[in-house]
């Protein structure tokens, strides 16, 4: 998918979000498309989403459990618990989830993010690998520039070029080869088996030790700050901001899977729109609303969590702004507890903005769909 075109599209995608009606092309608790071709673009959402069809276009998904198994001519843009990709992918993939599989081959780049990432033997990406996560393995192979961050990384296959490794343990199995540099930043050495290969020069950097203390109070300043400004928010828009997180209830698979598209196509947006430079007013604009809803999202997303606490104890303060309040608290303290599990912390920060920026979407489109009636 070239920049114009993810563009354009994103722009389209933003007016149509403010003056009409959004939906998937599929979406249910199980959506199934196999056999023949799908000749365009494919975007589903649901528990489970198999695309067992050769797709002659960009396929965009979000569930529970994901599975792709027909050669798709564009990129692959998937969100969910357990994602496989086990067919060919002629361009791009970018993938979000707890457990991400690459077993086919892959054109372009893969960027994946995920409790466990394994790139399957057998599995070639044509460009780099940019990827993170609890458990990183290499057992294919990958193009040059890859680089890796992770609480347990684990080379076993090929990579074409120079990788770069930031992790708590690495190693080195006896069947991996890395043509150019192999740079890592580890508390102790690389395990490099001695029947493994790297052509170019081993550069290791140890971690600093004072960084996870540092990191864990601006942590801590980060979900204070969130807080004291959700609290604001839900004062300002107590009814906009209580919607919006019920969206999350009601529509979760929409959410995540329409916050995943707007996270990711609007950059591109705005990149297209600066180049046009007629454009340019546009792209602050929106460039502007886009930082500006991350930090909403994140906030919605506490919201949601914290209500759902509310209601598992059946304890509650009687005025909806007091229960507003105390919800944005119990989020704010999850927020702060999963930092202290390795890699799950990333995981739900990324899951809040996702289904909290896919919900104020939701709302906003609602919103001005009541004014155009009215």
């Amino acid at each position: 998918m070239d920049a114009p075109r993810c563009g354009i599209w994103c722009i389209g995608l933003w007016v149509l979000l403010l003056a009409g009606p959004v939906n998937a092309q599929e979406a249910g608790a199980r959506v199934v498309i196999g056999g023949g071709e799908v000749n365009d673009d494919f975007y589903a959402a649901g528990e489970r989403v198999q695309v067992r069809s050769a797709v002659r276009g960009d396929v965009v998904a979000a569930g529970g459990e994901i599975l792709v198994t027909g050669p798709v001519t564009g990129d692959v843009l998937v969100a969910g618990g357990e994602i496989d990709i086990r067919g060919d992918v002629q361009d791009d993939v970018r993938a979000a989830g707890g457990r991400i599989t690459i077993e086919g081959r892959v054109g372009d780049e893969v960027v994946a993010a995920g409790g466990a990432v394994r790139i399957e033997p057998g599995a070639a990406v044509g460009g780099r690998a940019w990827l993170a996560g609890g458990e990183v393995t290499i057992a294919g192979t990958v193009g040059t520039d890859s680089r890796i961050a992770g609480r347990e990384v684990v080379i076993g296959g090929e990579v074409r070029g120079n990788l770069n490794v930031m992790a708590e343990s690495v190693k080195l199995l006896p069947g991996a080869r890395i043509a150019g540099d192999f740079s890592y930043r580890s508390p102790r050495q690389a395990d490099i088996s001695p029947e493994a290969q790297v052509i170019g020069t081993i550069i290791y950097r140890p971690a600093p030790e004072e960084r996870g203390g540092r990191l864990a109070g601006a942590l801590v300043f980060l979900v204070l700050s969130l807080l004291v400004s959700g609290i604001v928010l839900f004062l300002l828009f107590p009814l906009f901001m209580s919607a919006a997180a019920r969206n999350i209830r009601t529509s979760p698979w929409k959410s995540l899977g329409l916050g995943l598209l707007l996270l990711i196509v609007t950059p591109l947006a705005v990149t297209f729109l600066m180049a046009t430079l007629v454009g340019i007013p546009l792209a602050l604009i929106m460039l502007a609303a886009y930082f500006i809803a991350l930090l909403a999202s994140v906030i919605v997303g506490m919201l949601f969590v914290g209500n759902l606490g509310l209601d598992l104890i059946r304890k509650a303060p009687a005025s909806s702004a007091g229960r507003g309040i105390v919800a944005l608290v119990l989020g704010a303290a999850l927020l702060l507890l999963v930092q202290w599990i390795p890699f799950v912390g990333g995981l739900v920060w990324l899951l809040f903005l996702l289904l909290g920026f896919g919900a104020l979407a939701l709302q906003s489109h609602r919103v001005r769909s009541v004014e155009a009636l009215g």
